[in-house]
């Protein structure tokens, strides 16, 4: 989703607003799941939806909603008396957040430290605003190399309504409740390009539309927008304006609901009369060869 995320780069201790950081350490076991291969430093790691008062993961989760803060807790094989655990949190496009633990806070009466095992944990939230529905990933570090990668989903709250195209054409216009004006797949290149799309949509869905020119992403093409209620086959817009002309060639805009992919259509812009299509490309008129996808 085409926004402008906080990067959050933060310290052992917990810290007010949009995240935090601690290392807390307690004896042997601990409610925590997903063991490590033999050779990681990372005994388990479990994602959870609070954090209790010694440290440990409550909650346990596979998948968060909108609104909440999302923790991952990690337990760390032994007692390290030095060293750094890092949290790196990101979705499949954007750095949201880091943060770094520091093992040696435990010989600095900071936390405490007993039994077998050291428990890491971070949480991340970006204060009163809510994260897009989708894929996130943690990237963990030991002393600066990569240790594992845990995933986790926002999924829609239980109010929404199942999302899905339902049509979508390429055309040189619209008028009305969003009806194609002068569909095809063959623009000039001073045209303005849409697609129109019809939906459901659920609240909190979000979508959005990447423009490709000559298999280039146009990044200031890209538009996104989020659903605020439940709505029932809808119409909507996206547009590519050139700032003078498209260059001729083939190009493709490419729609996606929550991060995934849903439709991708096909257009050229050629200078050849319209009737004349260039090769490979189906006639006038012939419609999107994607399908309607559900999410």
């Amino acid at each position: 989703m085409k926004m402008i995320w906080p990067v959050l780069v933060l310290g052992a201790v917990a810290m007010g607003g949009a995240a935090g950081c601690t290392v807390s350490c307690w004896g042997p076991g601990g409610d925590s799941s997903g063991g490590a291969s033999g050779g990681s430093p990372i005994r388990s790691a479990s994602f959870a939806k609070g954090i209790n008062n010694e440290g440990r993961p409550v909650n346990l989760t596979k998948t968060f909603f909108s609104n909440e803060t999302i923790y991952l807790s990690v337990v760390i094989k032994g007692r390290p008396t030095s060293g750094f655990v890092g949290f790196t949190f990101r979705n499949s496009v954007h750095l949201l957040g880091q943060a770094t633990a520091d093992m040696a806070e435990g010989n600095k009466g900071t936390v405490f430290s007993f039994g077998q095992d050291t428990y890491s944990w971070c949480r991340f939230n970006i204060g009163h605003q809510t994260l897009p529905l989708g894929d996130y990933f943690i990237d963990v570090t030991y002393n600066g190399e990569k240790v594992g990668t845990y995933s986790t989903s926002i999924v829609p709250p239980a109010s929404a309504t199942p999302s899905k195209v339902l049509s979508a054409t390429l055309c040189k216009g619209y008028q009305g409740d969003f009806i194609p004006t002068m569909p095809t797949r063959i623009f000039d290149p001073p045209d303005e390009v849409y697609l129109i799309f019809r939906a459901d949509l659920g609240i909190e869905t979000w979508v959005q539309a990447n423009w490709y020119i000559n298999g280039q992403l146009a990044p200031a093409g890209t538009r996104s927008f989020t659903a605020q209620e439940n709505v029932t086959n809808r119409g909507f817009s996206f547009s590519l304006r050139p700032t003078s002309s498209l260059p001729a060639g083939q190009h493709y805009v490419v729609l996606t609901m929550n991060d995934q992919e849903v439709g991708r259509y096909d257009f050229v812009t050629s200078s050849l009369p319209a009737d004349v299509p260039p090769t490979g490309v189906p006639p006038v008129g012939t419609p999107p060869t994607a399908n309607p996808s559900s999410m």
